[in-house]
């Protein structure tokens, strides 16, 4: 009898340790901005290549990701900074192509798919994009920000097939 409470005491303290360990690893920060290194964290969490890179004297920087998949070049770029880190996210591809998909294509991608944006910009040459953007201020944990890269990383390979892009 003296055994039988000694081992169900075991088996009891080790449930309770279990417990608190689960609840320890599901709480998650949340974040009203993050820095580059945080996103930086995030980028590492994810399976493609990618490059930092900065862009003006301040030290702003964006991250060019390959998706290994299909080759096609992706960049993040963070928005709104505010001293402690960036409020805001922007993740987009661009294609040009020599048969570009004409406005009633990329208005139906519209239609369809509410988490990104598919437009043309024109300068020396005739761009097709897709654009997702990701609020931060509102508090978001890492493990969403690792989520939404990962989900628009998808949703830009279907647009690429979508619009008839070829590598």
């Amino acid at each position: 009898m003296k055994l039988l409470k000694k081992n169900l005491l075991l088996v009891l303290s080790i449930f309770i340790i279990l417990s608190f360990t689960t609840v320890a690893q599901s709480y998650q920060r949340v974040y009203e901005n993050l820095s580059s290194y945080q996103i930086e964290s995030c980028l590492d969490q994810i399976d493609y290549i990618y490059y930092s890179r900065k862009y003006s004297s301040d030290g702003d920087v964006y991250w060019l990701i390959t998706d290994k998949v299909s080759d096609i070049k992706i960049v993040l770029v963070p928005y709104d900074y505010n001293g402690r880190g960036y409020g805001s996210l922007l993740l987009f591809a661009s294609f040009v192509m020599s048969d570009p998909p004409s406005l009633e294509r990329l208005n139906y991608w519209n239609q369809k798919y509410r988490y990104t944006t598919a437009y043309k910009k024109y300068e020396e040459y005739e761009r097709t994009l897709i654009s997702s953007d990701f609020i931060i201020k509102g508090g978001v944990t890492k493990r969403a920000v690792v989520v939404w890269i990962e989900k628009v990383i998808h949703l830009i390979r279907e647009f690429a097939e979508f619009i008839g892009f070829r590598s």
